[in-house]
């Protein structure tokens, strides 16, 4: 059985089926971290998707930034990752900005006299990914989406995660260190090659 450096080995070679495993081999990992999540706070719940998401993001993030003169085993450092990653995330939608909508309706609770339904089996959903279509095309684009990652430089890789982080243009180039003239050509040339990348397929 591949253990994960030799995949993560086959990751940086650009191999699209060891990136798929690597993911797969964390998921029940993110998945727990959740799970945790959730038992802190149970409002969260109502973002299981944005969690998975951006938990899954830090998983590009820890292929990308892993180094092996540190110590860590490759394993401990995506544990660590997820962690923090999880930490930022509680902080985050128990902000003041994002707070407000805890107090929402609870689409969990029954409704009616015999509480035999719940508010989501009678209210059109706003997620989208609740949707069987919507989220049989999130999964395709999903798979687009890493092909596509596979083809990049680890210079465009770590442009592209501090870009859809939101990270401002000054902060994310002086993390890089490159002049934000130099990060944002590399923020364009990334567009324009992921949209022709989805295009083609």
């Amino acid at each position: 059985m591949i253990n994960a450096y030799e995949l993560l080995y086959y990751v940086h070679q650009k191999d699209e089926w060891a990136l798929t495993q690597l993911l797969n081999s964390f998921d029940p990992l993110i998945k727990s971290c959740i799970k945790t999540l959730i038992e802190r706070s149970p409002v969260l719940k109502m973002y299981l998707d944005d969690l998975y998401q951006e938990l899954m993001l830090s998983i590009f993030e820890g292929v990308d930034n892993y180094r092996e003169d540190l110590g860590s085993t490759f394993t401990s450092f995506i544990k660590v990752c997820l962690l923090n990653k999880g930490k930022t995330l509680f902080r985050y939608y128990h902000s003041n900005r994002i707070k407000a909508n805890h107090y929402g309706l609870n689409l969990d609770a029954f409704v009616g006299e015999e509480n035999e339904h719940y508010h989501y089996e009678i209210i059109s959903s706003p997620r989208p990914l609740n949707d069987p279509k919507e989220a049989f095309e999130y999964q395709q684009t999903m798979e687009k989406f890493q092909c596509y990652y596979q083809t990049m430089s680890i210079i465009d890789r770590k442009v592209l995660i501090y870009y859809l982080k939101g990270e401002k243009y000054e902060k994310a180039a002086k993390a890089l260190n490159m002049s934000r003239k130099s990060y944002d050509n590399h923020v364009q040339k990334v567009k324009k090659r992921l949209k022709a990348a989805f295009r083609n397929e």
